[in-house]
């Protein structure tokens, strides 16, 4: 006996940072859902921890890379030193699993230069795309952990007197949560701190007790979307 066609309203192709919100947005107001994914549930340290990110770009279990052509030319596209004319392309990696690309993402939040977005207003004639509207647009996605608000207000107002006090143009309220990185996590790890005093040819005893420290996320610089303990918070986790 064969099995029943499949309907729903939705068909979304890809569970990563754009498909996997939709399908629950969608599916939370009622309607019928159906996420074509390519990959398999991927696990592991090299998923979980944000600082393997290399890692998991090249993981058997999730990596699909693409090559790109981005001139018609050859000749052109040869000028590129990451240029691989055995696969015809740039390598573009992306993530083949539950959770897309937010599995292998290194989960930094760099905002554009105001410039950026000015020439882009510049060049299409739209002043919808200048750096100040475009900062509107932030400040309602982003929920600035590592500055109370009331802290980031009285410090913004004494920027009139010391530029580089301003933090103007964060937000408090939105869906991204920002966070800046503890080096305290560093002290935490026992083992990353073996790896590399032996890198350094210092010997160091880790005692029983300090291991397991290395399923401790570690990253640098800002971190988008890293909960308190550093771990990593694909699309396929509520």
């Amino acid at each position: 006996m064969s099995a029943p066609p499949l309907s729903a309203e939705y068909v979304i192709v890809g569970s990563g940072a754009g498909g996997g919100p939709l399908a629950v947005r969608l599916a939370t107001a009622g309607h019928s859902v159906l996420v074509l994914e390519a990959g398999e549930l991927a696990a592991g340290l090299v998923y979980d921890v944000p600082v393997f990110h290399g890692f998991a770009t090249e993981s058997p279990d999730m990596a699909w890379n693409f090559f790109v052509s981005h001139y018609d030319d050859e000749t052109q596209a040869k000028r590129d030193e990451k240029y691989d004319a055995g696969r015809g392309g740039v390598l573009y990696p992306r993530s083949a699993t539950i959770g897309g690309c937010t599995a292998h993402n290194a989960m930094i939040t760099v905002y554009p230069n105001d410039a950026d977005w000015d020439d882009i207003a510049d060049l299409t004639g739209d002043r919808s795309w200048d750096a100040a509207t475009m900062r509107t647009y932030f400040e309602s996605l982003e929920r600035c952990t590592y500055w109370p608000k009331w802290i980031a207000t009285v410090v913004s107002r004494l920027a009139r007197f010391f530029p580089a006090l301003d933090v103007r143009g964060h937000g408090f309220g939105g869906w991204l949560p920002t966070s800046i990185a503890k080096p305290s996590l560093l002290a935490k790890d026992w083992q990353l701190i073996r790896a590399q005093a032996l890198a350094a040819a210092v010997p160091l005893v880790v005692r029983p007790e300090h291991r397991g420290g290395a399923e401790q996320g570690l990253s640098a610089g800002t971190l988008a979307g890293s909960d308190r303990r550093g771990s990593r918070p694909p699309t396929r986790h509520p």
